[in-house]
């Protein structure tokens, strides 16, 4: 057997996981508590899942493994055994026999049905679990926890455990496995004790359930002709149900279609009262309608010419004074748009032209000022300049003199440092002749002549030291004190420039301040100058509108000018206030409020005699109207005498007609709604043979309908 792939979709930590092997081995390594040990239970509980009880924390395998997320444990083992793959589905309940398994031969595309109570890893291996954990299956290396009773397998998996060659020691053991395991299943898997015993139970499993599903067939059908039948009897009792409610809606109906005739023949001999067939009401009414109509206009009228006539009263105004009090209101009103245009049109502008004047004024007189500044600090200007100019040459020879004692200090040091050297080695020399004179003399002591001579030698380079000592010269000036002396008047030109530049610089500033404003100035001139053309164009054009406006009036104003714009306001209210009063006293002559009064005054007074004329014109008209109304009742009784009664009496025939026929239109509606064509007899007859009771509601009869339908 080999495994191929796992599918742990819930288990311990995994949720929907899945882990493919190799085909020649595989090695799964990690850190603790990452899933290791969780892989090796999942595989042990798909091949079985009776587990018993753990001894350390007293649970099942399965229960250690719950899913952490609360769903059931679940997954799939796919394996190759035989040279057949297979497939292993389980869904773990609380126990064993709670599990649901499935176990499929993906080669040949069919399941496998497992005997009752028998594990896979008992299918497959033909192993219980305890004989799988001690041969196939190894969790831990020294974790075999089997009992003394089977010293070889304990051995084989020592052996195992601790050489890796699985032939040590193991052979007993597995001739007797495959002897036992061959006596209850051969080799072909066709014979044995277990195959023919599982044959057996399997036949017996199979007519037992075919037994149960025919008696559960048959008392499925007994139960369905019981709902059956009591369907049918709820179902003929809801129809004649139905049934008799129908008669008893037709029998209302007909009571409905008995009332609405005798209410139609009620107002039928209502209507008969009047003295005219009743083809020809429709037009009597229309006719006398328009009549009344005509009669009520007529008076109306009449009514309001009179109170006309009573209400007015002749005011005595003549042509040439309506003439003179419109002339004046046209003055007045003339005069009122010329100040309200001066004011916002006119005088605006001329205020503008003399600012943008003025403004150019001001400016002028600020440019002037600001040049006699720059005149009178220009001399300043240029001596601060010209000692600018000394102050940055004396700067550049600053730096240069620097540059040069700089490199004069550097060969002065230079210097120092090889006399200093060239003393050092006559000092050395020196030295070394008073040694070599020295060892000269002990050796002439010792060795004689020979000794001598290096005494000799020694004090030749002392003397040489000492004379050459003497001979070195000391460092000289170099002419740094030229420099230095230079550099001294270069810093004091320095200090007398900078003394300078800053009592000139009060004088400088307002040079620059001054033609910084002339710049400035001029560019803002300019843009005045501009602004000027424009006032003084559009002051132009105001003051040509001005005199096409004094053009068509009489009334005499002063002449407008630019200086004497405040002038010409004063004109404008004396004149309006002189027109106003002379209008004033004209309307309180005739006592009137205004001139549209006094307009409609003059207006009545002509229109006076033409009211009275058409007065006396309605008055007849309404009373030829009213004879003609009442005319036309004639044959009533009572018959009507004014134009109220007349009103009156056609109010009443008129509700007849209409309760006429809206009583034969509803039994008509009746009849073509319900099709009962029988007469007032025989409605009254087939209602006398009728038995009473009361209909259903349409919510009762839809319920029994609804009820109808669920019952099929």
């Amino acid at each position: 057997m080999r495994i191929n792939e796992l599918h742990l979709q819930d288990f311990g930590m995994f949720h929907d996981y899945t882990i493919s092997f190799d085909p020649q081995a595989q090695l799964i390594y990690g850190d603790n508590e990452q899933g290791k040990t969780t892989l090796m239970g999942f595989i042990m509980l798909m091949f079985y899942g009776d587990q018993g009880r753990n001894s350390k924390f007293n649970l099942t395998l399965r229960k250690k493994y719950m899913p952490w997320n609360g769903n059931k444990s679940a997954g799939t083992m796919t394996f190759i055994s035989g040279g057949i793959t297979y497939r292993v589905e389980k869904e773990f309940g609380g126990t064993q026999r709670t599990d649901r398994v499935r176990v499929l031969n993906l080669t040949e595309g069919k399941e496998i049905k497992l005997p009752d109570q028998e594990e896979v890893g008992q299918y497959f291996f033909h192993l219980d679990r305890d004989g799988f954990e001690k041969t196939g299956f190894i969790s831990t290396v020294g974790a075999f926890d089997g009992d003394d009773k089977d010293q070889v397998t304990a051995q084989l998996v020592q052996n195992l455990a601790q050489t890796g060659d699985e032939d040590v020691s193991s052979e007993v053991v597995v001739k007797r496995l495959d002897d036992a395991r061959f006596s209850l299943v051969s080799r072909n898997q066709k014979n044995g004790r277990l195959v023919d015993a599982q044959a057996q139970l399997t036949n017996l499993q199979d007519e037992q359930q075919a037994t149960k599903e025919l008696l559960t067939e048959q008392n499925q059908h007994v139960d369905d002709l019981k709902t059956l039948a009591k369907k049918r009897q709820k179902r003929d009792q809801l129809k004649e149900q139905l049934s008799k409610d129908d008669e008893l809606r037709k029998m209302a109906q007909r009571q409905q279609l008995l009332n609405a005739l005798v209410e139609s023949k009620h107002k039928h001999q209502t209507l008969s009262q009047f003295p005219m067939a009743p083809n020809d009401i429709s037009d009597f009414i229309q006719k006398a309608g328009n009549k009344v109509s005509a009669a009520r206009d007529a008076r109306a009228e009449l009514k309001g010419l009179s109170a006309d006539t009573e209400s007015q009263q002749h005011i005595p105004i003549n042509q040439e004074e309506l003439a003179a009090v419109k002339q004046q209101d046209k003055m007045l009103k003339t005069l009122s748009n010329l100040q309200q245009s001066y004011s916002t049109m006119t005088k605006p502008l001329g205020e503008k032209y003399n600012q943008t004047q003025q403004h150019i004024t001001d400016l002028s007189d600020q440019l002037a000022a600001q040049k006699q500044t720059i005149e009178a600090t220009k001399a300043d200007t240029d001596q601060y300049n010209q000692w600018h100019d000394k102050l940055e040459q004396a700067y550049q020879s600053e730096q240069a003199l620097k540059v040069q004692l700089g490199v004069l200090a550097e060969q002065t040091k230079a210097a120092e440092e090889a006399r200093s050297d060239r003393q050092r080695s006559m000092q050395n020399a020196t030295i070394a002749g008073v040694v070599i004179a020295v060892i000269g003399l002990i050796l002439s002591v010792v060795i004689g002549v020979a000794g001598i001579g290096v005494a000799a030698v020694g004090a030749a380079v002392l003397i040489y030291g000492i004379v050459n000592r003497s001979r070195i010269a000391p460092v000289g000036d170099n002419g740094q004190s030229a420099l230095t002396d230079q550099l001294t008047q270069t810093q004091n030109v320095e200090k007398e420039a900078t003394e300078k530049m800053a009592s000139l610089q009060p004088k400088v500033d307002a040079h620059g301040q001054a033609e910084n404003t002339v710049q400035s100035v001029t560019v803002e001139l300019r843009s005045a100058q501009q602004n000027f053309a424009e006032a003084d164009q559009a002051w132009q054009k105001a003051m040509a509108n001005w005199q096409n406006q004094l053009s068509t009036m009489a009334y005499q104003l002063p002449e407008l000018t630019v200086t004497r714009l405040g002038e010409m306001d004063d004109a404008l209210k004396q004149a309006i206030k002189q027109v106003r009063d002379i209008l004033t006293a004209k309307l309180a002559e005739k006592k009137v409020a205004d001139v549209a009064a006094y307009e409609v005054a003059f207006q009545t007074q002509n229109a006076q005699e033409k009211r009275l004329a058409a007065h006396d014109r309605a008055k007849h008209a309404a009373q030829d109207a009213e004879n003609t109304v009442v005319a036309l009742f004639k044959d009533f009784v009572p018959k009507p005498t004014t134009i109220a009664e007349s009103e009156q009496s056609l109010s009443r025939l008129k509700t007849a007609w209409e309760d006429d026929q809206e009583a034969q239109r509803k039994v008509a509606h009746m009849r073509a709604a319900n099709g009962i064509q029988d007469d007032q007899a025989q409605l009254e007859d087939s209602l006398a043979q009728q038995e009473t009771g009361t209909p259903l509601t349409d919510n009762e009869r839809r319920d029994i309908n609804d009820q109808l339908t669920s019952l099929g």
